[in-house]
C-alpha cells in the first residue's frame, strides 16, 4: 500500500470511531469520497499548508454531551521512542482548552513522555497505535451493536425489571469494543446481535456492565 493511501485509510478509520462515539464529523465526511492519498494530501496541504502528514491529520471534534475532542498523531521513522517533545502540544491541547484527547502514535512513548501523561488528571485521554486503526472494528455486517443505556433506562432496569449491576454480562476494559466507542466502568451498554436475514427475529438483546 502506497504510504499516503495507508494515511488515507488510517484517517478515514479514526474519523468512524469518533462519528460513532456521537462526535460531529461532517466537516471530514470529505475524506470519505473517492479521492487518492496522494489527493488526500494536498487538500490538507491547501487548507492548513505545508506540513508533515500526520500533523495535517490532526484534528478537533464537537459533542452535544461531552467536552470537545482533539486528535493528534505522532510518528517517528524506524523503532524510535517517542519523546515528550513530540506531545508536548498535545497535552498543553487539552488541559489549556479542557479537550478530550486520543493520542495515535506508531511507535513506543518514552519513559519522561509516559510520566508526563500520568500527571494529567483533568482531562480523558486513549492513546492508540495506528495498526489497531487500520481496519474497521465495527464494519462486519453481524457486529453487534453498541448503546450505552440513559439513566432513565438503568432507572427502569433496576426498578421495574429487578435486574442488578452482578447479574449482567461483563465488557472489560480490554476489550477492543470498549476501547473503540471509549466506555467507562460502571456504565450498562445495551448489546444487538444480528440474526440471519431469514430470522423471525432481526436482533438478540443482551445488557452488559463494563468492568
Amino acid at each position: 500500500m502506497d504510504e499516503l493511501d495507508y494515511f488515507l485509510k488510517l484517517k478515514r478509520h479514526q474519523i468512524t470511531m469518533v462519528k460513532d462515539r456521537g462526535y460531529d464529523v461532517d466537516n471530514e465526511m470529505w475524506v470519505f469520497d473517492d479521492i487518492t492519498g496522494n489527493q488526500f494530501k494536498k487538500i490538507l496541504t491547501k487548507q492548513y499548508g505545508p506540513h508533515t502528514i500526520r500533523k495535517l491529520m490532526f484534528s478537533e471534534y464537537t459533542h452535544p454531551e461531552r467536552q470537545n475532542l482533539v486528535v493528534f498523531y505522532v510518528g517517528l521513522n524506524g523503532s524510535k521512542q517517542i519523546k515528550i517533545e513530540f506531545i508536548r502540544q498535545f497535552i498543553e491541547k487539552m488541559t489549556k482548552e479542557n479537550k478530550e484527547g486520543i493520542l495515535i502514535i506508531n511507535s513506543t512513548l518514552s519513559a519522561a513522555a509516559n510520566l508526563s501523561l500520568t500527571y494529567i488528571t483533568e482531562c480523558d485521554y486513549q492513546i492508540f497505535q495506528e495498526e489497531e486503526l487500520m481496519f474497521n472494528l465495527m464494519s462486519h455486517v453481524y457486529q453487534p451493536q453498541f448503546q450505552v443505556l440513559s439513566e432513565k433506562e438503568v432507572e427502569i432496569i433496576k426498578t421495574v425489571l429487578g435486574l442488578k449491576p452482578k447479574g449482567l454480562s461483563l465488557l472489560l476494559q480490554s476489550d477492543p469494543v470498549v476501547k473503540y466507542y471509549h466506555f467507562s466502568s460502571g456504565q450498562i451498554v445495551r448489546i444487538l446481535t444480528p440474526y440471519p436475514i431469514d430470522s423471525i427475529l432481526p436482533y438478540h438483546l443482551e445488557l452488559a456492565i463494563v468492568q
